[in-house]
This record gives C-alpha cells, structure tokens and sequence, in this order.
C-alpha cells in the first residue's frame, strides 16, 4: 500500500452500490455480491500505485532484466499481486485492526473490504496470514528477499526459461535463509524462521488464488473509469 492524497477521502457509504455475480468455485454456481464502486475505484488506484512501485522496484534486478521479455511480463503479471498484498500487510495495525497509511490521513478495515467485494472466508484467511506476518517480524532486507523469492517462481503460467528463473529463486532463498540466520537474528528468535516464511508464501498464493473470480468479475462488470488501464491489464 502507498502513501495516499490526505484531500481523497472515501465518500460515505451506500452512495457507490451496485451488483456484480462472481463464480462460487466450491459450490459450482454464480453468485450476486453487492459491492461498493466508490471503494472499488480507490482501492484499485492504490493497487495500481502498489503496480507501478513492484515494476520499478524488479526493473533494478539484474537477474531480471537479463530475461526475455515474455518472461518478464509473465512474472510481473503473477507475482505483482501477491507482492501488494504482503506490502499491505506492513501497514496493517493490530490493535486498531486497520489498515492505517504512515501519516495516518486514511485508514479502512475489514468492514470497506467487504464491501469491495472480499467474501468472510476470504478477510478471516487474511486476519490470519497478517497475524502470522506480524510475528515474523521481518527486517528490511528479509522482506525484500521474500519479494524476489516471489516473483521468480517457475511455476508460473506463460514462462519459457523455467530453468534460469528456478535458479534464480534458489539463489535468493538461500540469501534469505542465510540472512535470517545470522548470529544476531538467531539470538533473538532462537528459531530456525524460513519454514514459516515458505508457510508465509503459500499462504499469499491462496488469497490471491482465492481472490481471483473477485478480480474477473470487476475486470468483466465494472463500468468504464473504475478500474484503472493498468490494473485492467495485470487482470487478464
């Protein structure tokens, strides 16, 4: 999540409502969902802003670069996703049980993500995913080798050079696996963390999973201006 424009404001509820029909994969049939297009639209410009960030951030690995473009594309396309959500996580507050901006102009909870569409099932699995995030307790340098741990993944859909991409993830985990076991990391832990980190990562592959006939839906029903050219895009 990025820093936001303290003149944005989300408008009061109720104001924005419309109905989209979103596939129920468990129980095989189409659903109504009442959704707000007010949170929608400033939820997906802040997902887009979160977009822009991943690209400029991967754009700075070498690794990366050095791909073939389709490459390129397929990863940002997969793993940018997963990345916004683990960024979320670091501005979710535990004991307001909100997500609050640095400056702390805006924040929204469970209840605007609801109304953006997000089913019970779904904000309970992420309640927990952000609890189990908060107890890693990362440092900047492991966060931002889970995040490359993330985009090269060579089991994502589209990829060519599978074989340089799982090099490259192996590489970092095992940067990451040697940075969360320094001397000092070890004596404040004392425990071995990488296997929750790796428990960590599933777990954001099933919200986005999870999350993904949502996604469909709004790229397919949203009237034209809600959703951002971007973010309409990374959808397809």
């Amino acid at each position: 999540m990025t820093r936001v424009n303290p003149a944005y404001q989300i408008p009061i509820p109720y104001s924005g409502l419309t109905v989209i029909y979103v596939e129920n994969r468990q129980a095989k049939k189409t659903e109504a969902v009442t959704v707000n297009t007010i949170y929608i639209k400033h939820f997906s410009d802040i997902m887009t802003q979160g977009i822009f960030q991943f690209i400029n951030f991967v754009k700075q690995i070498p690794e990366f670069t050095a791909l073939e473009q389709n490459d390129q594309v397929a990863l940002i396309k997969s793993a940018a996703p997963e990345a916004i959500l683990l960024k979320a996580a670091t501005f979710y507050d535990h004991e307001q049980k909100k997500f609050v901006t640095f400056d702390c102009d805006l924040n929204y909870g469970f209840e605007e993500l609801i109304e953006s569409g997000l089913s019970k099932a779904f904000t309970d699995r992420l309640k927990t995913f952000l609890v189990k995030f908060n107890q890693l307790d990362l440092c900047k340098d492991e966060f931002i080798l889970i995040n490359l741990a993330l985009l090269f993944s060579s089991d994502r859909s589209g990829l060519f050079n599978t074989n340089k991409i799982n090099h490259y993830q192996e590489r970092y985990t095992t940067i990451l696996e040697k940075t969360m076991n320094l001397p000092e990391a070890k004596a404040k832990y004392n425990k071995n963390r990488l296997p929750d980190v790796i428990g960590l990562m599933s777990e954001i592959r099933q919200l986005v999973f999870m999350y993904r006939p949502l996604s469909s839906a709004l790229h397919c029903q949203m009237p034209d201006g809600v959703l951002p050219a971007l973010l309409k895009e990374m959808m397809l």
